[in-house]
């Protein structure tokens, strides 16, 4: 049971790190630069992302899983997955509204950004291909999925924490003026993005 528990650990962790899928992936940087801009709000959008991925992974894996790995079927995936979140959201909308209107008109604006950002949305793609590798061939149940999902959500929060921390410091007088401003926190991504690339095994060559 510790060794279960360890592996889904395991797996998170990579997920958050070795496979981060905003510096790996590039999923959601538009949204990651917006998210800088409210410091205060990081943590409570990451994790909203985060509640919405893994209530959307508890749909798709079992919708997936009755799809198959079939080629006439993969493509079904590019109109299912997106679906499931939109039902998700309609729900979470729907009970919401009902249940406290006051706190829904607080984050209606914010809801709609995190259920159909593109961790939401990729990352059920990236495990439905993971499942059929070999690699990944003794993990492809559903704790795998779900622990999975969390380490992007946590790794979302942790991107978006490493480029808040690089937004003051990017903005000195040392910086040439065709640099200064987005341009640098650009570069600055890049190098965060290579330095995650090669933390999971990776090579460019």
């Amino acid at each position: 049971m510790i060794n279960v528990i360890l592996e889904l650990i395991g797996i998170a962790v990579i997920a958050i790190f070795a496979e981060n899928v905003v510096f790996t992936g590039g999923f959601s940087s538009c949204q990651l630069i917006r998210a800088t801009k409210r410091p205060k709000q990081i943590m409570f959008f990451g994790g909203l992302v985060t509640i919405y991925e893994l209530l959307s992974i508890m749909l798709i894996y079992p919708v997936d899983r009755l799809i198959g790995s079939d080629d006439s079927t993969k493509y079904v995936r590019f109109i299912v997955f997106p679906l499931i979140v939109s039902v998700v959201y309609i729900l979470s909308v729907v009970i919401l509204k009902a249940v406290s209107p006051h706190l829904f008109r607080v984050l209606r604006k914010t809801m709609i950004k995190a259920a159909f950002n593109c961790v939401v949305l990729g990352v059920p793609f990236v495990v439905s291909l993971n499942q059929s590798s070999v690699a990944t061939a003794a993990f492809g149940s559903f704790g795998y999925v779900f622990f999975y999902a969390l380490g992007a959500g946590i790794g979302f929060i942790l991107a978006a924490w490493l480029v808040y921390e690089a937004v003051d410091k990017i903005d000195n007088a040392d910086i040439p003026k065709a640099f200064v401003g987005l341009p640098a926190l650009l570069i600055y991504i890049g190098i965060l993005s290579l330095a995650f690339f090669g933390f999971g095994g990776r090579s460019l060559y």
